[in-house]
């Protein structure tokens, strides 16, 4: 196989790379459904985001991450927010 000069884009286990500076997200391994439902628990217990994600064994800042995209999702869908989502302390 013929090297590739520096700097070429090249194929790397399965996802592409410029000398390994640009890298491909990886399939989330939460489903949407366990997404909302966690975002849910933050918005309707009034717990924090560490003390959600501690419970479900997940990273806190994957679960604070979450918060302002389903925010986004509803607003774009015309969906309003919750009481309880006006209220948090995001």
């Amino acid at each position: 196989m013929d090297e590739v000069p520096p700097g070429e884009d090249t194929l790397n286990n399965g996802s592409w790379s410029m000398e390994g500076s640009l890298r491909v997200a990886r399939p989330s391994k939460f489903g949407e459904e366990f997404k909302q439902n966690a975002v849910r628990l933050v918005r309707t217990t009034g717990r924090t985001c560490a003390d959600v994600a501690r419970e479900l064994r997940m990273n806190r800042e994957t679960l604070h991450v979450w918060m302002p995209e389903a925010e986004e999702r509803e607003s774009e869908s015309g969906v309003g927010l919750s009481p309880a989502a006006e209220s948090s302390p995001w």
